[in-house]
């Protein structure tokens, strides 16, 4: 799989992109309901989450999704990336783990760790624009 065919994002150099409603538009709510999607559904929410966890890096996104890279930094960002799959998109831990191509376990721990480290303020405050980002746009 190449980087292209992951999320076009199209920024103008020296902004910050932002994935939330528009000025005037309501947030989406979040909804309790687990979606069933397809395999291709599947893998595209995944790879949105993947996207919005690598801050927007096509190539750090595309190591996450990769089955053997298990650096520190495209760990922790998997993690996030299962974390806003599971949390943000209401997909199952079996439908992340099979996106991402990993144990379920794998996605409990992932959920877990993020789950600690959205003590600290301003990563849960990080983690908190991700999700409202992703639920917005899955909303479309």
């Amino acid at each position: 799989m190449d980087a292209a065919c992951l999320l076009p994002v199209r920024v103008s150099p020296g902004v910050e992109p932002w994935f939330g409603p528009s000025v005037g538009e309501t947030e989406a709510p979040a909804t309790s309901r687990r979606l069933r999607c397809s395999g291709s559904d599947l893998s595209l929410l995944c790879r949105m989450a993947a996207l919005a966890a690598s801050r927007h890096d096509a190539a750090l996104a595309q190591e996450m999704l990769a089955t053997c890279d298990r650096s520190a930094p495209v760990a922790r960002a998997r993690q996030l990336a299962m974390y806003l799959a599971h949390v943000a998109l209401g997909l199952t831990q079996s439908q992340v783990a099979e996106g991402f191509r990993r144990d379920r376990r794998t996605v409990a721990h992932a959920c877990l760790r993020i789950e600690e480290r959205r003590e600290v303020p301003a990563f849960d405050g990080d983690v908190t624009v991700l999700e409202a980002g992703l639920r917005w746009v899955a909303a479309r």
